[in-house]
């Protein structure tokens, strides 16, 4: 995905416009669909700027549920994965620490 590609090109009838974190180098980026029925939040202050994640936050009656879409391009050194890993760990640290 880039910026060069509308998200109006990418819409789908039944689903919110499309979340979506791009990468400017050759190819690569995340996107997400939801159902128009299905009320979230997106998380931005979880979404490292390093890594292609997007961070959601849906709730279902009283529950808070996270979800997240990453994506971690193969052939990485072993220092970048773990980066990544860590990564994702202060995302969810994050997330529960808040209220």
């Amino acid at each position: 995905l880039s910026d060069a590609i509308p998200s109006e090109d990418l819409v789908i009838d039944g689903y919110q416009p499309p979340l979506r974190r791009d990468r400017n180098r050759h190819g690569g980026g995340v996107l997400l669909y939801l159902s128009t029925t299905i009320p979230f939040k997106r998380r931005t202050d979880l979404e490292p700027s390093l890594f292609e994640s997007i961070w959601i936050e849906l709730k279902v009656k009283s529950f808070k549920i996270m979800f997240s879409v990453c994506y971690r391009p193969p052939g990485q050194d072993a220092a970048t994965v773990n980066d990544f890993i860590d990564s994702l760990s202060n995302s969810v640290q994050l997330e529960s620490l808040s209220p």
